[in-house]
């Protein structure tokens, strides 16, 4: 009988983290995985609030490879709380870190933070 070893498992950080009016460091949320597994197939979920959303670019990084998720949509709405399914890290491993970025493309007191994130790996 061959045996499955297909399955999901989800991590998430609560941790509160503000985001600098105009500043290119951004905000950085890290989640660190110690599960080991080949990503089949994952989606990651944001709640972020900001005065003015459409000034965000959110990118998501492991290891060598950024996705960005958010770039300056949504005008001035004052949260972003999405799923997006995110093909690029298909076929890499889920450990190590993994580190939702935000940034505020502008210089007009916009300000927020990451409010918490999760990532729901198959494999």
């Amino acid at each position: 009988d061959a045996v499955s070893t297909e399955g999901t498992f989800t991590v998430e950080s609560a941790e509160n983290v503000s985001i600098p009016d105009n500043n290119e460091a951004g905000a950085v949320s890290t989640i660190n995985v110690s599960e080991s597994h080949s990503i089949a197939r994952m989606t990651i979920k944001v709640k972020v609030s900001h005065s003015y959303v459409g000034a965000l670019v959110l990118t998501v990084k492991h290891g060598a490879v950024t996705k960005t998720i958010h770039n300056m949509e949504g005008g001035t709405d004052t949260s972003i709380e999405k799923s997006y399914m995110v093909e690029e890290f298909n076929g890499d491993n889920t450990s190590g870190d993994w580190e939702l970025k935000a940034v505020d493309t502008d210089a007009y007191d916009d300000t927020g933070a990451i409010e918490s994130w999760s990532i729901e790996f198959t494999y």
